[in-house]
Formats: C-alpha cells, sequence, structure tokens
C-alpha cells in the first residue's frame, strides 16, 4: 500500500513534469521558475494563506479568484499563471509547495545542478549566502542552486537539504538532543 505523502510526491512530479515540458517547449523556463519561486515566497510569508491554500473547506471557485488575483498582481507569464489555475480548479493547491520543489528540482537536473533548501534562524546576508553555495558546490562537485527560508524556531544554525540527505546544525536540533540525553543520566 503506498502512502499519502508518495502518492502526493508522484502527482506533484507528474505536474512538474507537464510544466516543464511546456515550459521548455515555449522557452519560458527561467520565468515560469521565477514565477513560481516568487508565489512560493508570497504564500509561505503568509500564515493566512498558507491556511487558505490548505483548507479543504475554502471553495476551488475562492481560490481560483485569489491565485488569478496573485498572479495579475505579479505579472505572472501566462503559462505561470494557467498552470497554477488548473492546480487550483484540479483541487491540488494544497500540494502546490511539493509541486513547485518538483519543478525546481527537474529544472536544476536539467542543468546539472542540484537544489539545496536551506532553513536558517534569520535571513542570510548576500555574502553568507554565496559563502553556503561555494561550500556546497565543493562539496557536492556540481553547481548548487539554494532555496532559502526563514523558521526562527531552529533559534540559530541551519538545516541544509539536498535531496534526500539533510545536515541538521541548528540550535533546536541540539537542545532536543541535549534534553534526551539528560533524561538518559538522571
Amino acid at each position: 500500500m503506498t502512502s499519502p505523502q508518495s502518492q502526493t510526491s508522484v502527482m506533484a512530479r507528474r505536474y512538474s513534469t507537464a510544466l516543464f515540458e511546456l515550459s521548455e517547449e515555449a522557452k519560458a523556463t527561467d520565468i515560469v521558475l521565477s514565477d513560481l519561486i516568487a508565489f512560493a515566497k508570497l504564500i509561505g510569508g503568509n500564515g493566512e494563506l498558507v491556511k487558505f491554500v490548505k483548507s479543504p473547506v475554502v471553495a476551488i471557485e475562492e481560490q481560483l479568484n485569489v491565485v488569478k488575483e496573485i498572479c495579475a498582481k505579479s505579472s505572472a507569464n501566462t503559462l505561470t499563471a494557467n498552470f497554477l489555475a488548473l492546480v487550483t480548479k484540479n483541487a491540488r493547491l494544497n500540494a502546490i509547495e511539493e509541486i513547485i520543489l518538483a519543478f525546481q528540482q527537474q529544472v536544476a537536473q536539467a542543468r546539472g545542478e542540484v537544489v539545496a533548501q536551506v532553513v536558517t534562524a534569520t535571513e542570510l546576508a548576500q555574502v553568507q549566502s554565496e559563502e553556503l553555495t561555494q561550500m556546497l558546490e565543493k562539496t557536492l562537485g556540481k553547481k548548487v542552486q539554494l532555496e532559502l527560508n526563514v523558521d526562527p524556531a531552529i533559534l540559530g544554525g541551519l538545516v541544509v537539504r539536498v535531496g534526500s540527505k539533510m545536515i541538521d546544525t541548528s540550535i533546536r536540533t541540539k537542545l532536543e538532543n541535549l534534553k534526551i540525553a539528560m533524561r538518559e543520566v538522571g
């Protein structure tokens, strides 16, 4: 039996593959990628929008109106806007983050790159993100595309995920490990 998460992953890859093929054909892959990243950041940076996108009780028509408005205000490419509308009409907007990540990975793979998802407690300065990119490129031996996210809950340090590999140097994780170790001692 397949898990709901793996079913979502399969669905996300199908949508992203279709979009990738269309964007390559239209020679608009960079624009579509930029639009999708901007859309994901807008959604992720607003708690109300996250709830709106994930909620199964919000009417699809209502979600569609909001998606169209976001696309219009951000001057999204027609292909991007049509794709987001299709995802919404098909009641898949709750998986848009995973679809966008799958699209990013396909674009990176086509370019011979890898996507590194990086979570930090505060926003990285340009110099820091460049140094991190260089270090990851040297370690992985490939060109790296950073996807930066801020989560104050990790308290400090960073969490880096490349494919199925993850490096977690966050203070939150270190405190959790210390808490577990203290329980074993006492």
